[in-house]
C-alpha cells in the first residue's frame, strides 16, 4: 500500500501525500515515523488539503514529530477552518473536525 501512495505522493497528489502521512503517523504498513508524517502532511497542506492541515496543526500543538509551536498550530487550524467550507458556505464535516475543540480548549 505504501508504494502506491508514495508514487502518487511524489507526483504531487495531495490526497496521497496526506494518506502517506497517516501511514507514517500510525505505523500501518511502515515503521512509525512522526517526522516523515509531518513532512507529508506539510506537502499536502501546502496544496490546501484540509485533513492534512488539521493533522499538521495537531502535530504542532502536541509537539509530535515537529517542534511544539502553538503559532504554527493555530495557523494550520485556521487554514483548515477556512478550507472546511464548501462553495455553498456550508461546513464540510470530516473525521478530524475535533481539531476545533483542541484549539478552543487551549486558548
Amino acid at each position: 500500500m505504501k508504494c502506491r501512495y508514495r508514487k502518487a505522493a511524489e507526483q504531487g497528489s495531495a490526497s496521497a501525500q496526506s494518506s502517506l502521512g497517516v501511514l507514517y503517523a500510525s505505523g500501518r504498513g511502515v515503521k512509525q515515523d512522526f517526522c516523515a508524517a509531518a513532512e507529508w502532511y506539510r506537502r499536502a497542506a501546502a496544496q490546501g488539503h484540509p485533513k492534512a492541515m488539521s493533522n499538521l496543526g495537531v502535530m504542532h500543538h502536541n509537539g509530535t514529530g515537529v517542534e511544539q509551536d502553538f503559532g504554527e498550530a493555530a495557523f494550520w487550524c485556521g487554514a483548515m477552518c477556512f478550507c472546511a467550507f464548501d462553495c455553498t458556505g456550508r461546513v464540510r464535516v470530516d473525521d478530524n473536525i475535533e481539531i476545533l475543540e483542541v484549539f478552543a480548549c487551549s486558548t
